[in-house]
Order: structure tokens, then C-alpha cells, then sequence
């Protein structure tokens, strides 16, 4: 690594452009997750055999397309590193999208976590706790 500058406000620069950049980052690796999940469904349907016109296929595809229930409860990935500033993140139980170790909370810690500044958690993009808690956005 290069040598840094001594004086603050240069140094506060490069932090924000170095968290900016890991923010970027982040954002296109949920992006290429839920692409190759896409991907990992689509290849899935097209490997099943074909089905025939029978009875059974014409119920199957009469009965609507029902989504599964998300989840009961909340879960609370812990921060890149100590002091980091993006925090720890909110997630609703079962979430794929994370990375670290997690511990499970409960709706009312989650929804005062996502309540306070934000400068201590975070609600997760890609599950959106705070959808699922009836919090604004």
C-alpha cells in the first residue's frame, strides 16, 4: 500500500471514496446472485422432462402460483470489522445473502435496531427487514 497523508481531511476523503467503492461492490454481488439464482432456476426447469397433456399437467397448471411464506423472525450479521461504518445488518431469518456469522433476534430488536441513525445497523437489500417490520423505507 501507498504512503497516506498525514492531515485529516484527505485522509476522511479516502475513507469515504474506499466505503463508497465497497458499497458499489456490494451492491453488484447481491446483482450477480440474483442473476445466477435466475439462472440456477431456469436451467432447473429446463432439465425436468417435458411433461404430456394429461390431466395431471392441466391441474397443475390450473392452480395459481402461490408464494411461499417468508420466514418468522429476524437475524443480525455482525459487521465486516469493528467500527466499520456500513454496521451490522438486519436480515429476515433465512436469508441467503449473507456472509458472516449471524444470530437470530426478535421483530421488536430488529425493528428497534432499523429505527435508530442507522449508524450502528442496517437493513439488508436484498431480504428488505424493513418491509417485512412495516417500517418506511
Amino acid at each position: 500500500m501507498t504512503e497516506l497523508p498525514p492531515d485529516v481531511p484527505r485522509l476522511r476523503e479516502i475513507l469515504a471514496h474506499l466505503d463508497g467503492a465497497l458499497a458499489e461492490t456490494e451492491a453488484v454481488g447481491i446483482y450477480l446472485r440474483l442473476q445466477r439464482q435466475a439462472v440456477q432456476r431456469a436451467l432447473a426447469a429446463a432439465d425436468r422432462p417435458a411433461r404430456g397433456p394429461g390431466p395431471a399437467h392441466a391441474a397443475a397448471a390450473a392452480r395459481p402460483a402461490v408464494e411461499a411464506p417468508r420466514p418468522a423472525g429476524y437475524m443480525v450479521e455482525q459487521r465486516l470489522q469493528a467500527g466499520h461504518p456500513l454496521g451490522a445488518a438486519i436480515h429476515v431469518a433465512g436469508c441467503r445473502q449473507t456472509e458472516r456469522e449471524t444470530r437470530p433476534v426478535s421483530a421488536d430488536d430488529a425493528r428497534a435496531a432499523l429505527s435508530k441513525d442507522g449508524a450502528f445497523f442496517r437493513a439488508c437489500d436484498f431480504c428488505q427487514p424493513r418491509a417485512a417490520l412495516g417500517l418506511p423505507e
